[in-house]
């Protein structure tokens, strides 16, 4: 590429950035505070259930100040079938790890266009993905959602072509489980003592989404160096924002959130703190009523940035969450090209190995 055209590509990037942030102040400036504090609070859920016509995550947004609601959707094997009336609408791609057994981008982004659709026609305009943490043991609970599995350099590059290619859909993307969150076992106490170079493998991954524009990440359960994973200076400011220059929003798995001064940004339902299952959330008004104004503009500036950041995000004037039933239920969103490419995806998957004697096979 000459350097002319070099020249000009940053100049345009730069341009991009700009219109973003100016986009984030206008808007910023326009809620009031009660529309900052619901951002940072998810709805949607009773008790453990999600309610009808709501999505697994959900955000109200301020559709009336340019920014629509997030309407959040787990992405394990695709759209996540949790009611049973969703069954049978959506296509059951292969998982994570099998994407990752092909050793191959370009069937990443193929589930990735197919799979973005399918988000588009049920409303959703967030996945809860792609999953990111590298394999420790082969016998991990949820080894089957993490897109890298025990590479994290292919890790990274198969979560940027995931990021990219959703993103181009208008679909945001949200990197989890940060950080270790490595195992089931124990998942929601067990301390993950790490040093400099264990984060230098099992970030690489992150590194990879963020790189690729990659502006939400979920906290996980566990706990990293004594301190929980949503309650973590080390892990969502030290380094995350500071080492790996990460400009987006943190939010809390379900039932995950223990404080916000630590850098979460969003509290989704549930408290782990006293795990009471309070469909509002550890964020309730009463606790966030201490956020100074700044510190408030602060949280929900990264929130904004990163809707801002997708293209055509803002423009998403789909279902509000709770209103959404015949998106969720009635819409159907696969279809026979669809299937085909689940089955195309599950089979390049498949890897052979010679025994060359070595199992007493016949």
């Amino acid at each position: 590429m000459r350097p002319t055209a070099v020249v000009l590509l940053l100049a345009a990037a730069a341009r991009a950035g700009d219109d973003v942030e100016q986009k984030v102040i206008a808007i910023v400036a326009s809620l009031t505070r009660q529309e900052k504090l619901e951002l940072m609070n998810g709805i949607g859920w009773d008790q453990w259930d999600i309610r009808d016509g709501y999505y697994v995550g959900n955000l109200l947004g301020a559709p009336a100040k340019g920014l629509p609601a997030f309407k959040m959707h787990d992405a394990g094997q695709g759209f996540r079938t949790h009611d049973p009336r969703v069954v049978g609408t959506v296509t059951s791609w292969p998982c994570a790890l099998a994407l990752a057994s092909t050793w191959d981008h370009s069937s990443v982004t193929a589930f990735a266009n197919a799979a973005a659709a399918e988000f588009r026609a049920k409303g959703a305009n967030v996945i809860l993905g792609p999953g990111l943490n590298v394999h420790r043991v082969a016998r991990g609970g949820r080894n089957a959602e993490y897109l890298s599995g025990e590479d994290p350099v292919l890790g990274a590059v198969l979560a940027s072509k995931y990021v990219e290619t959703f993103h181009a859909h208008g679909i945001m993307t949200v990197a989890k489980h940060y950080g270790f969150n490595q195992q089931e076992t124990r998942r929601n106490t067990y301390d993950a003592l790490v040093d400099a170079e264990a984060k230098e493998l099992y970030y690489t991954p992150y590194k990879g989404a963020i790189a690729a524009g990659c502006l939400a990440v979920m906290c996980a359960y566990n706990k990293l160096n004594g301190h929980h994973a949503c309650a973590s200076d080390e892990l969502l400011v030290s380094d995350l924002r500071e080492r790996m220059a990460f400009k987006g929003f943190v939010v809390s798995d379900w039932a995950a959130a223990h404080q916000y001064h630590a850098g979460l940004d969003v509290a989704m339902p549930g408290s782990a703190v006293d795990d009471s299952g309070d469909p509002r959330g550890w964020y309730s008004a009463e606790r966030l009523d201490v956020l100074d104004e700044a510190s408030l503009d602060a949280h929900v500036a990264r929130i904004v940035r990163a809707a801002a950041s997708v293209p055509g995000f803002l423009d998403d004037h789909g279902c509000a969450p709770g209103s959404c039933q015949e998106e969720l239920y009635a819409t159907n969103a696969t279809s026979s090209e669809h299937r085909a490419l689940a089955r195309d995806l599950a089979a390049d998957s498949v890897v052979m190995l010679k025994n060359n004697e070595v199992l007493p096979l016949k």
